[in-house]
């Protein structure tokens, strides 16, 4: 696939600001830490920029799919269950 494997700084940093953004205040939620939904929010966000809108893949789940195989299972090495 030819496509730039680098996504800028700044544009991860926007990501984390447009979705880290307290709609309403949460207690349990520090203001530089993602929950477990924003973080999955996040991965949909970097994978729309790296993949979607460069014309990689046609749909949110490809690109996700493409995400998380080429960025994050490559390099997961998960326990057995």
């Amino acid at each position: 696939r030819s496509y730039d494997k680098n996504v800028r700084f700044s544009t991860i940093d926007r990501l984390f600001i447009v979705t880290n953004v307290a709609l309403e205040e949460q207690d349990d939620n520090p203001d530089k830490a993602l929950c477990r939904y924003e973080f999955y929010e996040i991965l949909i966000r970097m994978a729309q920029v790296k993949f979607k809108e460069t014309g990689v893949c046609a749909t949110y789940a490809e690109s996700l799919e493409l995400l998380l195989q080429e960025h994050i299972w490559e390099y997961a090495d998960p326990d057995p269950w």
